[in-house]
């Protein structure tokens, strides 16, 4: 068995070609990296709060706050108890003067027009993109492609197990598979000794994205590949970035196509155990309580001679439902949301 060094790590074989056949057209001037800062997840219900693109070249380099229609939804605490400002540090005062989305459109289009897009969550900003100009009754910014740059870089980080220090060297495994875990932009940037204090700024985002990727083609021109004699591992379904798919990425599916992913969301959620509660159009809301645990409740009140009977039944009275919101937005995307009070 090879040992290998602190600081080196492996991928796989299929991995390492799709990044270094992927690189050079995607550090071309054609090239346009782009991200945006929302006030929540879902771009039916949020909205853009800022964006950022620059090119390779640096000939396009824009940045632009933008002043949303409810600039409070910033300090709105989500489910994981933390609001779009403790993430990317926008609060509502700092967007007093800034353009509107419709306002920003013309120089945001400019900018972005007809250029292959590179994003490092591109489910995420392209479909938000999309989403915040259909609403604002704006047309869609047409693009060359599309490059999920987290899909195929987070290989970067290496195998299980090598996954924290410095990168310094990254080689081909022959025994490796092409499964990896995806990596958060700031996590691979630092590792890769690339700044990121910034991480959640649109601009610093740009920028942790480009030097990634300047990194990558700097380091795997030429991959070490260590000798192996073990068989390679079993070979997982590659989720590197295809840029094919995106190609007519933004494109409305009909009603009939949004009603059929609909009910198959459904039958799955279903099987997880929430209940159906009622469905309208391309939407669906389930129901669900917190299970209790009566054997606990049954024997802790035999315990305490009856007295633990007054708090089961006040837990059982007082359980709270949980409702969540499924719906299919117009590009047969479907998203499972909290139901906002």
């Amino acid at each position: 068995m090879i040992t290998i060094e602190t600081g080196t790590v492996e991928i796989s074989r299929n991995n390492a070609r799709k990044i270094v056949k992927a690189l050079p057209a995607l550090l071309s001037a054609n090239v346009l990296v782009f991200d945006v800062e929302t006030t929540g997840l879902h771009p039916k219900w949020h909205e853009i709060v800022s964006i950022a693109a620059k090119s390779p070249d640096g000939v396009v380099d824009m940045y632009s706050l933008i002043m949303p229609k409810r600039p409070k939804d910033l300090l709105k605490k989500g489910n994981g108890e933390k609001s779009a400002y403790d993430i990317n540090g926008i609060h509502p005062d700092d967007l007093s003067g800034s353009p509107t989305f419709a306002e920003a459109y013309p120089k945001i289009r400019q900018a972005l027009a007809d250029k292959h897009w590179v994003c490092w969550n591109a489910d995420f900003d392209v479909r938000f993109l999309d989403t915040v100009c259909e609403k604002r009754g704006l047309e869609r910014i047409p693009r060359a492609g599309v490059t999920c740059a987290m899909k195929l870089l987070s290989p970067l980080a290496g195998l299980r197990g090598q996954r924290r220090g410095r990168i310094h060297q990254v080689v081909v495994s022959e025994e490796a598979d092409d499964r990896y875990r995806r990596q958060k932009l700031g996590r691979l940037a630092s590792r890769l000794g690339i700044d990121s204090s910034q991480a959640h700024n649109a601009a610093a985002d740009v920028n942790m994205t480009l030097q990634i990727m300047e990194w990558a083609s700097e380091n795997l021109e030429y991959l070490p590949a260590p000798s192996r004699t073990k068989p390679a591992a079993r070979k997982a379904k590659p989720v590197c970035a295809n840029d094919m798919q995106w190609k007519t990425y933004g494109t409305a599916i009909d009603d009939n196509n949004r009603r059929r992913i609909l009910n198959k969301y459904i039958i799955q959620y279903q099987a997880k155990g929430l209940n159906l509660e009622s469905r309208d159009g391309f939407s669906a809301v389930f129901v669900s309580q917190k299970k209790t645990n009566h054997i606990f409740h049954l024997l802790f009140s035999l315990i305490t001679g009856g007295l633990w009977l007054f708090v089961w039944i006040f837990l059982l009275l007082t359980r709270r439902k949980k409702r969540q919101v499924l719906y299919v937005d117009e590009l047969g995307a479907a998203s499972l949301e909290p139901v906002k009070r």
